[in-house]
């Protein structure tokens, strides 16, 4: 019960990052610097991480702000019924509670 529940919940958590599109956004800082002459590995990898957490950031960030869209989206009711109950559940939650999992930083 509890490994189906952690499944699950990683599985959501990795169609949030869209992990599958992250080397093509981590890439671009990578050939920016390849282009300007960075030869470095070590500075071309961590270039790399950064685009990986800018990645992972902007679509974090998209879906939070489209929480009203994804509230109204017959598609997203439709298509994907196990991300629409999660994402109810999560609306449903109090904003005070939300923010005091983020640690008061939202």
């Amino acid at each position: 019960m509890i490994k189906d529940e952690f499944k699950n919940r990683t599985l959501g958590y990795l169609q949030l990052f869209r992990l599958q599109t992250t080397a093509t956004t981590a890439l671009t800082p990578v050939i920016g610097a390849l282009v300007l002459g960075q030869k470095d590995i070590f500075h071309l990898f961590i270039l790399f991480i950064i685009g990986c957490f800018y990645h992972i950031y902007g679509f974090v960030l998209n879906e939070y702000i489209d929480i009203d869209v994804d509230k109204k989206s017959k598609d997203l009711q439709k298509y994907h019924p196990d991300l629409y109950n999660e994402l109810k559940l999560f609306y449903q939650q109090d904003p005070a509670q939300l923010d005091s999992r983020a640690g008061g930083r939202m």
